[in-house]
């Protein structure tokens, strides 16, 4: 029998999250999650990042990043730095010596899909495709999104109302933030 601290199960959401990756489009995202950790070879450093999506249709939808912060490989290493500083820029956070510095202030961001690739070694089923961040705007960012851009799948889909500073004063922050947990 394994022993476990007291749980109180009424007190989480029981449904479970679903990893089925949202559609290709700009969205309006926070970090939610950071954690630097090694590299599998030990010899450099990931940036990994948890996204939520704040607007829209997909709202609430949960979105993983690594960054490839420090690398062996030159190239390796530039690209995930470029990839951090733009996020940088897009939350207003220019000078970072903790990663929850860039928590839960919003950005924009294009989303796309990762098709899937190898298998699990453990179940040998193919593992599934996923959402990957393809492109961070921010202010005076060359091919920033177009004015009025918002965090809508594509075009194709019915745009939500937007939410008016009253309205989003008043809205309750999810359980996820700091300030929200009771």
């Amino acid at each position: 029998m394994a022993s476990i601290q007291a749980f109180h199960a009424d007190a989480v959401d029981p449904r479970m999250s679903d990893f089925t990756p949202i559609p290709e489009g700009v969205y309006k995202l926070e970090v939610t999650e950071s954690d630097n950790v090694p590299t599998k070879a030990g010899d450099g450093e990931i940036i990994k990042l948890t996204y939520r999506v704040l607007e829209g249709e997909h709202e609430g939808a949960t979105i993983w990043h690594n960054i490839n912060y420090i690398n062996k490989s030159p190239k390796a290493q530039e690209i995930g730095q470029r990839e951090f500083s733009a996020l940088c820029h897009a939350v207003g956070e220019l000078s970072v010596t903790e990663t929850e510095q860039l928590h839960f202030k919003p950005f924009t961001a294009k989303v796309g899909i990762e098709t899937a690739s190898g298998h699990n070694p453990t179940t040998q089923k193919p593992y599934p495709a996923k959402n990957k961040i393809v492109k961070i705007f921010w202010d005076g960012a060359p091919n920033e999104p177009p004015a009025g851009a918002s965090a809508s799948p594509p075009p194709t889909a019915v745009k939500p109302p937007q939410a008016t500073p009253a309205a989003v004063a008043t809205r309750t922050p999810p359980a996820g933030r700091p300030w929200g947990k009771k």
